[in-house]
């Protein structure tokens, strides 16, 4: 009769039901011992009781019943053995139940103590962001953490490397195809010895790449019941391409050597996480190795008991596994079938985290930022570093002219004279009103566009407007007191702003721009507001969103400050009325 497992998801009666089962049925084997036993001692008095009685005759059928009687033994003693053998194993499976229940309890013991509850959220609440389940909430806790980009991590991304890891697994995998995730995966059930990378190897199927992607129970499968013969799954990761996925740019202009190199000279750890289970003759031990290219065989780097799917994780600190190609090739296997026993594996999920250390400002780099001293020793390269001709900017078209004579500028009718300076600054002094200087002009202007002084048109006929904007505690609790004075004058706008305040007001609304008043540019206008106090603390006023706003410092005391200012802008408003 078969024996039930005993599951996750049983309770302790469920459990103890099944344990009940597995030793009634060593008590049976046992009593088949005896029986074995009694018919063994009956065959053999009856023997002697035949020969005392029988004479030769009788000792004739003594000795066949002997030999009867010792065939008997033997396959009494066989199933002796073999019911001794059974009920060990059943006795060492309920030790082992027992302890896994033991544990369970315990494990829900601490958790209801704790949390109050018992529900799956407490036990789903240890299975990290990877899916595997820590032993305790605080171990999932610090795995997570150290997978986040700390305040100190981003500090230190832009003054100097940073350990950057990237989980190479088949998510998003497309069998046969290399392009939208280049890791790869292959099995083998005929090999008698450990296959190495370069031979021939059978690819997974989809369905199969699916089933290595999420720890759901459902995994690949490889086995073989002939004598010899090692179930192996190959894993190639492609560290090269992870890195890329990272930072695009970093392996521009190197050979391959160059890139593999860099990734060696940067390494930091690789650290494989696996799910899965085996089952051989001797032994139940998933295996995982990986392989060196510079001795050509493989290095176990972890092998554990795994009858039923378990988790498994290893780091491995030296950067030599990583090939020639910029690769990392992880196999799993078991130990062979005698040829009676299969022996196989079932990997229910497998990824490795390549870990290296980088440079934000060297990925900057290589993705077309310049560094400052680039920067600068560039742009103050004389020696034409571009080497650009006179035909690229078109002076080989520059006719060659002599320099005309201040007379013929002034004139400004030859049409074969290249001018100089000399000759330009005559031609204006002559003809042009200049732009300073004292000038007396002579004629008749007609400007058709009202003229500007200092960028300000110049009034016309508008007149002067006016407007004043109240400030007080209904604008913001840190304001005592205040205005702001506008004056219109064509579309010229003067402002005069005063502020008494007990704290700082930051990116506060003032108040909106009056009808007639509002900056042709809001964003280039601003000023700043000078202190009162001896700590001369700043201020600024500025525009945006129809508001006048403030910033002032985040150091303004309580006990009051004052700011005060003045400044000029443009508008294109119609003019008040």
């Amino acid at each position: 009769m078969a024996v039930e497992k005993i599951l996750e998801t049983d309770t302790l009666n469920q459990g103890r039901v099944k344990i009940n089962a597995v030793l009634d049925q060593s008590n049976a084997s046992s009593e088949k011992v005896d029986n074995y036993k009694t018919e063994l001692t009956q065959g053999i008095d009856e023997a002697k009781k035949i020969a005392t009685d029988a004479g030769d005759e009788a000792k004739n059928i003594a000795e066949q019943a002997g030999a009867l009687a010792n065939q008997k033994a033997d396959q009494a003693v066989a199933d002796s053995k073999t019911a001794v053998d059974t009920a060990n194993r059943a006795v060492g499976t309920a030790n082992q139940n027992k302890q896994e229940f033991d544990a369970l309890r315990n494990e829900f013991d601490d958790l209801v103590a704790e949390s109050g509850d018992s529900n799956p959220e407490i036990v789903q609440s240890r299975t990290d962001t990877e899916g595997i389940k820590q032993a305790t909430l605080q171990a999932r806790l610090t795995s997570d953490f150290n997978s986040r980009l700390t305040t100190a991590d981003a500090m230190q991304l832009f003054s100097g490397s940073v350990n950057t890891p990237k989980m190479m697994d088949f998510k998003g995998k497309t069998a046969g195809n290399i392009a939208s995730n280049p890791h790869q995966a292959f099995s083998d059930y005929t090999a008698a010895t450990l296959k190495k990378p370069s031979a021939n190897w059978n690819e997974f199927t989809q369905d199969n790449y699916n089933k290595v992607v999420a720890r759901d129970d459902t995994g690949v499968s490889t086995g073989s019941s002939q004598n010899g013969v090692i179930p192996q799954q190959l894993y190639p990761f492609d560290v090269k391409a992870a890195i890329e996925s990272v930072a695009d740019s970093i392996f521009e202009g190197m050979t391959i050597t160059e890139a593999v190199k860099y990734i060696k000279d940067h390494f930091v750890s690789i650290k494989i996480s696996i799910r899965g289970k085996a089952s051989s003759p001797g032994n139940k031990n998933l295996k995982v190795a990986t392989f060196l290219e510079s001795t050509d065989s493989y290095s176990v780097q972890m092998q554990n008991a795994a009858s039923d799917y378990t988790d498994f994780t290893t780091e491995i600190t030296d950067s030599n596994f990583i090939d020639s190609n910029g690769k990392i090739n992880v196999l799993v296997f078991s130990d062979s079938s005698n040829g009676v026993t299969p022996a196989s594996i079932d990997v229910d999920y497998i990824g490795v985290q390549i870990t290296v250390s980088l440079s934000a400002l060297d990925v900057l780099n290589k993705s077309g930022f310049v560094k400052d001293d680039q920067l600068k020793d560039h742009t103050e390269n004389t020696n034409n570093p571009h080497d650009v001709t006179k035909e690229q900017v078109g002076l080989g078209n520059v006719p060659n002219y002599s320099a005309a004579t201040d007379t013929e500028a002034i004139l400004g009718t030859s049409p074969n004279k290249l001018m100089t300076p000399k000759n330009v600054s005559s031609a204006i002094d002559a003809k042009a009103v200049k732009i300073e200087g004292d000038q007396d002009v002579n004629g008749v202007k007609n400007f058709t566009s009202v003229p500007q002084i200092n960028n300000i048109p110049i009034a016309i006929d508008q007149g002067v407007a006016f407007k004043e904007i109240t400030l007080d505690a209904t604008i913001n609790a840190n304001i005592k007191s205040g205005f702001i004075r506008l004056w219109r004058i064509g579309s010229m706008v003067i402002v005069g702003a005063y502020l008494s305040l007990k704290g700082p007001v930051r990116w506060v609304n003032l108040g909106a721009y009056p009808t007639g008043f509002a900056p042709q540019s809001p964003a280039s206008f601003g000023i700043a507001l000078g202190s009162t106090g001896g700590e001369q603390l700043p201020a600024t006023m500025y525009a945006g969103s129809g508001n006048y706003r403030i910033l002032t410092s985040g150091s303004v005391p309580t006990t009051g400050y004052d700011f005060q200012g003045s400044g000029v802008y443009v508008t294109e408003a119609d003019f008040p009325s």
